[in-house]
């Protein structure tokens, strides 16, 4: 593929359960690959499209079906090459099993993110479903599949074995099988307590499947509440996590093995794109001030006001404003959370806990203005909520500072692209 005129080799690799599938040049079993990681989802997921001439054979041989809990298999890596994944091959293609992709550029194998072989990671997960159609799709989650198996609060009969750190995970929270229950519970603590759950169920398969999936854990920084009469029923640890991101509007997500959990997102690693260097296409909206010199075309970005409500137990509620007076206001909610210490702001006497609250939403109000999107190459490597300096060699006046709220990336014949959707944080001094 062409790189600002200069054509670079790609490669891209495919690992499940540590045996290479895909690799160029070797056994060329894949056609494309599409990740996904939106902020408005918890996780990740990716979709692999096989040859339209592969199919997958069933047969009923133990010797040519094995299970997972069978001896290894001989496998012939190449038997794929010839237009079939017949029965061996099926054993790499279980649900569960743990895939791995990875990409690169010849000559680009010292960039930032690049591991010892020069590739950078592309999407590290399990699989998740199979859509048999033609030509088969396979469709892989990140770590959020733990989140997914059994339900939060339900008895635990199954035996947990040694962690990856050697230690018999904590027992999680239990109910009477239907739910979990908490009269005054802090935050923090009850997102430990899902985190406890998923990591029982990550010890249980590896002791069964003689595997070293890490724990979950969870990332700083981190605010805290108290939650009062709260209680989930039948509900997968995933479904919980979900419901306080819709409910209290929180940024929740993961990256690999480490769950984020605030109202704004963290910004602390910084990537750089220039229109002239490393962006194929910009979709990036402006004001109508794009064609003048007027300084600051970009400020009407910056006019938002908050309002935050805190719901009490018996229907009243408390509220204050924060951010710009003459911005357009945003209201958020808060329920069920016990007071703080008192403080002054702006004048006002207010719960110390009630304004960091307000002041996360306003940030996360300013995070979550879509601007648009860009396309770029497979480097320079980034994540979700990176900072991005932008810098545009045609309208200047787009130049700024933004957060990557959403990002796919593309391997297919046409090349390795990355799409991110970016929304404006502020200008290029702030």
């Amino acid at each position: 593929m062409s790189v600002n005129g200069i054509y670079v080799i790609a490669h891209a690799k495919v690992i499940i359960n540590d045996t290479i599938v895909h690799e160029v040049g070797i056994n060329q079993n894949i056609v494309s690959i599409q990740t996904n990681n939106d902020a408005n989802q918890i996780g990740s997921y990716c979709d692999i499209l096989l040859p339209s001439n592969v199919r997958i054979a069933y047969n009923n041989n133990t010797n040519q079906s094995p299970t997972p809990g069978d001896p290894d298999p001989q496998i012939d890596v190449n038997q794929a090459n010839n237009g079939y994944i017949t029965a061996p091959t099926r054993y790499y293609f279980n649900t569960g099993d743990h895939i791995v992709i990875k990409a690169k550029y010849e000559g680009y194998e010292n960039e930032t993110g690049s591991d010892n072989d020069g590739y950078l990671p592309v999407f590290d997960g399990f699989i998740y479903d199979f859509y048999e159609s033609t030509p088969i799709k396979i469709k892989c989650l990140d770590y959020i599949y733990w989140f997914n198996i059994g339900i939060y609060g339900s008895k635990i009969i199954t035996v947990a074995k040694k962690n990856s750190k050697g230690k018999i995970p904590k027992k999680p929270k239990t109910a009477s099988g239907i739910g979990v229950s908490y009269t005054k519970v802090a935050f923090k603590e009850l997102i430990q307590d899902v985190i406890d759950t998923v990591n029982y169920n990550i010890a249980i398969w590896n002791g069964e499947n003689g595997t070293s999936f890490p724990d979950v854990e969870l990332s700083e920084p981190m605010f805290d509440m108290t939650l009062v009469d709260i209680s989930f029923v039948q509900m997968s640890p995933a479904a919980v996590l979900e419901w306080f991101k819709k409910e209290l509007g929180l940024n929740i997500s993961l990256n690999g093995n480490k769950l984020y959990v605030n109202v704004a997102s963290n910004t602390l690693s910084v990537v750089t794109f220039k229109t002239d260097v490393n962006v194929i296409t910009s979709g990036l909206q402006t004001t109508n001030l794009q064609h003048t010199k007027t300084k600051g075309a970009n400020s009407v970005f910056l006019r938002i006001k908050v309002k935050a409500y805190f719901i009490k137990e018996n229907g009243t509620k408390d509220s204050f404003e924060i951010g710009d007076e003459n911005g357009k206001l945003r209201e958020v909610f808060f329920y069920n959370v016990k007071k703080g210490k008192d403080i002054l702001v702006g004048g006002k006497t207010v719960p110390e806990n009630y304004n960091t609250l307000a002041q996360e939403a306003l940030q996360k109000f300013h995070q979550d203005r879509y601007t648009g999107d860009i396309t770029a190459y497979l480097y320079p490597y980034c994540e979700l909520f990176w900072k991005a300096q932008y810098y545009d060699m045609r309208y200047p006046e787009r130049n700024g500072n933004y957060v990557v709220t959403s990002q796919s990336l593309t391997i297919n014949e046409n090349g390795f692209h990355r799409k991110l959707k970016l929304a404006y944080l502020d200008d290029q001094n702030g």
